[in-house]
């Protein structure tokens, strides 16, 4: 791995000779106008008037030695700011033209002569051991790593990046004695006769010891295919107190089908969805890689080979809820679950056949609503009408016999709301009673 800075001299000025120190960080800056003129804004204090004097009530007081008087005294104001020391001037005379090295003006060295690199808490920073020059307008590449490291070729399959194929990757582990500065790689291939250049990747800050998986293009002589299951069981559940406790385990497999390269054995690395929660199954948690958003896990496929790979996922959990508050599918759900016991099976079901019956109380009450609201919407039709018609006509008797009529039905519907309103409130009741009553 080499790595370069690129230097660019815009300062007016030529650099001869220069001692070059780069560092690579992200420190905390900040900007300051020591120079522009601040103005401090005073309070304004009225002019004092002698005029009548009005004493104030005593309200009386304690010793002195009973306050704690240290508590009430201010603290002592802080130290003054140190004067700012001015950065010392750079002798010039001390600069020597021996290992100079300058692009453009000089030859290059035939291999890249690598930073001596040093690293502190939070950032990285690369001497050079020669003397630069970069005369004003010219810029300058010079080399600040040039090490070997371990990496390994791998397929990474990132669904979100592309669904079908995996990504040609290279996993490299920082050995180095420092950290990795972020950049943009070139990678090339050396083979027998040639060298071939196999594409670009992104470098994040690369600490020492940890490892990156640098994408640098699609692999298309994979192919992969994923197929998702969920399901839901419950264990340890009781029906106590009107309060349904349960351990619930909610479980997502993915089955991943793997068609491998024809002619090349493959190590796909598959970074599969993590959700908060969440934890991995199979395969085993210790082979597998973790990142904020997915697990990494990691299958071997042989050439010409198709393979199945399983991952899976559980969110384990404890749940209390309130039995009149679960609706009714998730309670015919758990009637129907094998992980309960037959009783209580037996209490949802029975739950079930409740709530049924609440719920098509319900249909009822807004059904004759409805009704209701159609015969208000003709009352208010016809009240329209016999403004418009004589007083005393034949059709004004015929809209007052009509309002009559509807009148009728609107107290008939209201009667059925009323009625079945009082129907479902008993109803709701039994249903409270009987989960209250539950210890199963």
């Amino acid at each position: 791995m080499q790595g370069w800075a690129v230097l660019e001299n815009v300062t007016g000025n030529d650099w001869v000779d220069v001692d070059l120190t780069v560092v690579t960080g992200n420190p905390v800056t900040f900007r300051q106008a020591l120079y522009a003129t601040y103005y401090v804004t005073r309070p304004e204090v009225p002019v004092e008037i002698l005029g009548r004097i009005l004493p104030k009530p005593d309200d009386g007081g304690v010793a002195a030695g009973d306050r704690d008087e240290r508590a009430e005294m201010a603290p002592p104001p802080p130290p003054p700011a140190p004067a700012p020391v001015m950065a010392p001037s750079m002798d010039r005379a001390k600069a020597g033209r021996s290992g100079t090295l300058a692009y453009g003006y000089g030859n290059a060295p035939a291999k890249p002569i690598a930073a001596l690199s040093k690293e502190s808490a939070t950032q990285v920073t690369f001497h050079m051991p020669f003397t630069v020059t970069v005369m004003n307008g010219q810029s300058l590449a010079v080399p600040i790593i040039d090490e070997e490291v371990p990496g390994e070729l791998v397929a990474f399959y990132q669904p979100e990046t592309d669904a079908r194929h995996p990504l040609a990757a290279l996993k490299i582990t920082n050995t180095t004695k420092n950290g990795l500065p972020p950049g943009v790689l070139t990678l090339y291939e050396r083979g027998k006769d040639v060298t071939d250049y196999i594409g670009d990747a992104q470098l994040g800050t690369l600490p020492v010891t940890e490892a990156r998986l640098l994408s640098f293009a699609l692999d298309q002589k994979v192919l992969i295919d994923r197929e998702d299951k969920a399901e839901k069981r419950v264990s340890k559940a009781t029906l106590a107190n009107g309060l349904f406790k349960a351990s619930i385990v909610d479980e997502r497999t993915t089955v991943y089908t793997i068609k491998g390269a024809a002619k090349e054995d493959r190590k796909i690395v598959v970074e599969h969805p993590r959700e908060p929660g969440w934890v991995l199954v199979t395969p085993d948690p210790k082979t597998a890689e973790m990142t904020d958003t997915a697990f990494r896990v990691a299958f071997d496929v042989k050439a010409g080979t198709t393979a199945k790979e399983t991952v899976t996922t559980q969110w384990p959990r404890d749940e209390e809820t309130a039995l009149v508050d679960i609706d009714i599918d998730t309670v015919l759900a758990y009637a129907s679950n094998d992980n309960l016991t037959p009783a209580q099976r037996a209490a949802f079901a029975k739950m079930g056949e409740m709530k049924r019956g609440v719920q098509a109380l319900d249909t009822q009450i807004e059904n004759e609503g409805e009704a209701r609201d159609r015969v208000f919407e003709d009352q208010e039709r016809i009240r329209e009408n016999i403004k418009a018609v004589p007083a005393g006509s034949d059709l004004q008797s015929r809209y007052l016999r009509s309002m009559g009529q509807l009148e009728d039905q609107a107290d008939s519907h209201k009667k059925a709301i009323d009625r079945l309103t009082l129907q479902r409130t008993a109803d709701q009741q039994k249903l409270a009673d009987y989960v209250a009553g539950l210890q199963l």
